[in-house]
């Protein structure tokens, strides 16, 4: 067996696996649920440090949560990461925003 042959399709330093992405969307779908309103608290607790929006706030928790479960447990199915990690103090700065959809 090929050992670049991984969770169902050769993978390589820039090619991540389908099966892993249908992992990261189910499982960042659900943890969204939980994310959105803790991170609603959160954002109210800790804006006066952040000077983030709330839409920002949320994007970089979920950009931060991306890069985790990239980098834990689906870690073999993506070898290079689809996202880098961001810096509290850059929250404000963050660009990736959750859509509605995302949680279904």
């Amino acid at each position: 067996m090929n050992p670049d042959y991984r969770w169902g399709r050769f993978t390589s330093a820039s090619d991540n696996s389908i099966t892993g992405g249908i992992l990261l969307v189910l499982i960042r779908g659900l943890l969204l649920w939980v994310l959105i309103p803790v991170g609603s608290v959160a954002w109210a607790l800790t804006v006066p440090w952040s000077r983030a929006s709330l839409t920002a706030f949320l994007g970089w928790l979920d950009n931060n949560q991306i890069f985790l479960l990239q980098r834990t447990i689906l870690r073999p199915a993506f070898p290079s990461p689809s996202v880098q990690w961001i810096r509290f103090k850059d929250a404000a700065d963050a660009t990736h925003r959750i859509r509605f959809g995302d949680m279904f």
